[in-house]
């Protein structure tokens, strides 16, 4: 029998996180709740009813990141390659430019 498999992935910690996610057209929940509360289970509970699985297998819990449904670990996985590494790696290049940008900035500066 397999139970299948939820992964959660508290990567998004800010507003601008959630704005850039917004482009992956994933569900995402209403409202921000306290983790593993009613009003918590009532919000998950919402947006798997308005987007089921495994119609949808990838979501944002706002205020908590990534939520993946897989039938299988391999499955969550592949989710997790498919959608969130692509994601997080678009997100790190321009802070790795930005750092950059200031690092040139500070020799300039000494020069």
């Amino acid at each position: 029998m397999n139970n299948g498999m939820a992964v959660t992935l508290p990567m998004l910690p800010s507003c601008a996180g959630l704005d850039a996610a917004r482009t992956l057209n994933l569900p995402i929940s209403e409202h921000e709740t306290l983790f593993s509360t009613p009003a918590d289970l009532n919000e998950l509970e919402t947006l798997l009813m308005a987007h089921p699985y495994p119609a949808e297998c990838c979501f944002i819990r706002r205020g908590h990141g990534f939520f993946i449904l897989g039938g299988t670990v391999a499955h969550a996985e592949a989710t997790f390659d498919r959608v969130v590494v692509p994601f997080l790696l678009q997100q790190k290049q321009p802070q790795q430019e930005l750092e950059t940008r200031k690092q040139a900035s500070a020799v300039s500066a000494e020069l």
